[in-house]
């Protein structure tokens, strides 16, 4: 079985880095590296951690968040699409679930940010803020703030 080569780059502040090389592990590696975790103290999952991450475990990290992380990032090496197929499931799960509240044609909400009243419409097919049409309230929140902030969670249409 060929061996891939990837880089896992992770920020650390202000402009530093750090990556760490791993190869793919084939599916009978990963099973055996799973059942060795389970074995393992926590001086030996952290001396994996490091090896497998490229930098030190968290100091306050217990066994059970060790040996999680660990076992997934030897499942995702060993199948990096069933990792991709499990996040796309929970994405449409959560989707799915989140709470609507749906919002009648000339509605009107108010938000004050920083001193300022807002008010926002609610059109057919959009929002109205300020005289310009938006497809989104994040795009009207967006503009307001200046943050990438959730439009309904700013507006308390959502918890």
């Amino acid at each position: 079985m060929k061996s891939q080569l990837e880089v896992r780059t992770r920020g650390r502040g202000k402009g530093k880095s750090s990556a760490s090389l791993h190869s793919a592990l084939p599916p009978e590696s990963c099973d055996k590296k799973m059942i060795t975790l389970s074995s393992m103290n926590r001086d030996d999952l952290v001396a994996e951690w490091k090896t497998v991450f490229g930098h030190p475990a968290p100091r306050s990290a217990q066994v059970t968040l060790l040996r999680g992380a660990l076992a997934a990032r030897y499942q995702q090496d060993a199948d990096p699409s069933a990792v991709q197929k499990q996040l796309s499931r929970q994405i449409r799960y959560w989707t799915a679930h989140a709470p609507v509240m749906s919002l009648l044609p000339g509605t009107k909400l108010f938000r004050e940010w920083k001193g300022e009243v807002h008010e926002v419409i609610v059109l057919e097919h959009g929002f109205e803020y300020g005289g310009k049409t938006y497809r989104s309230l994040t795009a009207i929140t967006r503009q307001i703030t200046q943050l990438g902030w959730s439009g309904p969670l700013f507006f308390g249409l959502r918890k």
